[in-house]
């Protein structure tokens, strides 16, 4: 087992009245003055130690022991000192020596905020500790990024800047850009602080990404519909909800108008307060599609909607009933339907067959009897 690889200076102190070990490791943390120091011993206490008053053998750092002291040592455990570790027993020496009456070590200015940025670290968003900041060996920096030795571990450190300060500013950051993760759109706030996107800003953010095993047939119409409620003039999507009830002719208290309503306010949420990517989920294509149908039923009777069938929408933002025009899922629909006619009509087309093929069979058995008697 090597010595420990810290900057600290590391010895070996006679100790004639342990019966199981002549030599003790130490490492000098704090000067206290003259051959006095404050050290860091292998159970992870602190002790003041006069060196004068032992036989001392000098350690080289990250090195072999002395061969004639390697078995009669109680010497550190490397792993028992991660950096972190280091760094508490550090500000614990300074603060013994203060009260032992050394002088207090120069302060080192710190006018930078560093937080911890990786995002699966427990520690995501802290600030980096002050001893850590002043120690070489635990933290490393290079212009606005730094790598930092916290709980045992190395992980990623950002400087805050001007528009980061502060533990919720910094971590918001994380949650835009080409690192995030793809289903969430960003954290925009308002200028009170709440959580706020408009209409506009999001459309240019929704990327309908490609997942696997897309649980939903047909093209998607979350961002196709958005375009539509923009195409129409409208900004909000409980307005659009508002326009529809007028133009569609539908009763503003029937339970599917209600519907309509409550999908609209849960995409709004969905969209402008949880600002996730709404065409990449497959729950809101799932809400879109809902919301689609009512509108298809409303647009054929709107005092008696009839879910049983839909039609072709015409390429237009709106059409004449109020209700948004979805081109491509009307194609899928309709070229689905189409598919299904055919299939039914193929079917029949079968069974009468079979029908003609077994009535021209007993027919002919009919005929031969007949004729055998």
């Amino acid at each position: 087992m090597p010595t420990l690889d810290v900057q600290f200076s590391q010895v070996l102190v006679d100790y004639v009245n342990d019966a199981n070990f002549l030599y003790h490791h130490r490492v000098l943390l704090v000067s206290l003055g003259g051959s006095r120091w404050v050290c860091a011993t292998p159970t992870l206490s602190l002790q003041p130690i006069d060196l004068s008053d032992h036989q001392v053998i000098v350690l080289r750092r990250n090195a072999a022991f002395p061969v004639a002291r390697r078995n009669d040592s109680f010497v550190f455990d490397p792993d028992d000192v991660p950096a972190d570790v280091l760094a508490d027993l550090v500000a614990r020496a300074n603060e013994l020596a203060g009260v032992l009456g050394a002088p207090a070590p120069a302060a080192v200015p710190i006018t930078d905020v560093w937080r911890i940025s990786d995002l699966t670290h427990k520690s995501f968003g802290k600030e980096v500790p002050a001893a850590v900041l002043q120690n070489d060996e635990l933290f490393k920096s290079e212009d606005e990024v730094a790598l930092v030795r916290i709980d045992g571990r190395w992980t990623q450190a950002r400087r805050e800047t001007p528009d980061t300060v502060g533990e919720d500013s910094f971590c918001r950051q994380f949650h835009s850009g080409p690192g995030r993760d793809k289903r969430v759109m960003s954290d925009t706030r308002d200028p009170d602080g709440r959580r706020f996107m408009a209409l506009s800003a999001i459309l240019p953010l929704l990327m309908e990404i490609v997942w696997p095993q897309w649980p939903i047939a047909g093209p998607r119409s979350v961002k196709e519909f958005l375009l539509a409620v923009r195409a129409a003039g409208q900004t909000a999507l409980l307005d659009y909800h508002n326009e529809w009830v007028k133009s569609s002719g539908v009763a503003p208290g029937a339970a599917h108008t209600r519907e309509h309503r409550f999908i609209l306010e849960v995409m709004r949420l969905l969209l402008q307060y949880d600002q996730v990517d709404a065409s990449s989920l497959a729950g809101c294509e799932l809400l879109c599609r809902r919301l689609y149908q009512i509108e298809l039923a409303v647009r054929k009777a709107p005092k008696n909607p009839d879910f049983a069938g839909l039609e072709f929408l015409l390429e237009t933002a709106v059409d004449s009933s109020g209700g948004a025009v979805l081109p491509s899922i009307a194609k899928w629909l309709g070229e689905t339907q189409h598919k299904e006619a055919f299939t039914l009509k193929q079917m029949r087309l079968w069974s009468e067959e079979k029908a003609s093929l077994e009535k021209h069979k007993g027919k002919n058995k009919n005929n031969k009897e007949k004729e055998d008697g």
